[in-house]
């Protein structure tokens, strides 16, 4: 029995010094998902992980390289975080390099979520984005530059 106990400890350390997870081990259906996501976390060197990094990680083993992509082009993972997820995972991850637009819709997506719903703020942003010299571009530019008045009427406007 004790000897046992020894060889099942032993092999335990050894499997967990390794430190490798698969996608396996990252399944919600897994009744370990949530310490195992802790354990990815850690080993990737994240600060936590959160609805993104699930989405990121989901997206990765079922290889939807085109949603993994679109959580870092969007901000939701960066994407030196994207790369050490994946390499803790074992699977061969090249992050795509960002344009000037996926680093402006982040910033103002995010200022944005400061006054309204996520959905709303992200709807703001793509707005902007796309279309800067609209009549709404214009007015979301004055609400990410603080104006009361239009954070108001963007406010309004998006729920």
């Amino acid at each position: 029995m004790k000897l046992l106990f020894f060889i099942t400890i032993v092999t335990f350390s050894i499997g967990a010094s390794a430190g490798g997870l698969t996608c396996k081990d990252v399944d919600g259906k897994n009744k370990y998902y949530h310490s195992n996501m802790d354990k990815l976390a850690s080993l990737a060197k994240l600060n936590g992980w959160y609805r993104n990094t699930e989405g990121f990680v989901f997206s990765l083993c079922m290889n939807d390289i085109k949603s993994a992509d679109r959580e870092v082009l969007f901000g939701g993972i960066q994407a030196d975080e994207a790369g050490r997820v994946a390499k803790v995972l074992s699977i061969n991850y090249q992050a795509p390099e960002r344009s000037h637009s996926d680093i402006l819709y982040e910033i103002a997506n995010r200022k944005l979520a400061e006054y309204m719903c996520s959905a709303c703020a992200s709807n703001a942003a793509l707005d902007f984005v796309n279309f800067p010299n609209s009549q709404r571009g214009k007015l979301i530019k004055q609400a990410l530059d603080g104006n009361a008045s239009a954070i108001k009427q963007v406010t309004s406007l998006y729920q």
